[in-house]
């Protein structure tokens, strides 16, 4: 098989997981699986069925609302695999992304209230706990600045998108 075919074929399945994990994370019910209730929906309520639901359910405690970034990065690994970009190393892609993750989790658990149950759903398990330790160690700035730097950074890692041209383009614009 030719390989735009092949880039093409990768770029509908990122599309199609995309969708797949939007629908999921938006048509969460708690009461779809067994860990917050006693008496779990059946049939579940989820769009996308009894895996949609635990997929959402794991997502959310994890990470809270930065799953629906998933989505977004999706979208973007399927307009590189369109345009025949060459991928990453996977483990450099995988880590940027992790990276990504934990930082807008760890941003979203910065800002907001104080409650500890609100805080939790915004950034999940991991927001909330790497957000409580660099807020201990650094301060609220210190933890802003880490978490906006090592979240831009990854950004540029994760989405396959070079800072190179980035900055020829921009110096184009003002020389």
């Amino acid at each position: 098989m030719k390989q735009s075919l092949i880039d093409k074929i990768k770029a509908a399945a990122y599309v199609g997981f995309a969708i797949f994990i939007l629908l999921s994370l938006l048509s969460y019910n708690a009461d779809d699986t067994p860990f917050r209730c006693s008496h779990p929906n059946i049939p579940v309520k989820n769009l996308t069925g009894v895996v949609g639901a635990y997929m959402a359910e794991g997502l959310f405690i994890s990470l809270g609302w930065a799953a629906y970034i998933i989505c977004l990065l999706a979208l973007v690994w399927a307009a590189a695999r369109s345009l025949e970009k060459p991928p990453p190393k996977l483990y450099i892609k995988i880590l940027g992304t992790v990276i990504l993750l934990l930082s807008l989790a760890v941003l979203l658990g910065l800002f907001g209230l104080q409650q500890e149950e609100l805080k939790f759903q915004r950034a999940g398990l991991a927001g909330t706990l790497i957000g409580g330790f660099l807020v201990k160690y650094f301060g609220r700035a210190g933890s802003l600045i880490i978490a906006v730097g090592l979240g831009g950074l990854s950004s540029f890692v994760s989405t396959e998108f070079l800072i190179l041209p980035l900055f020829k383009w921009l110096g184009k614009g003002f020389f």
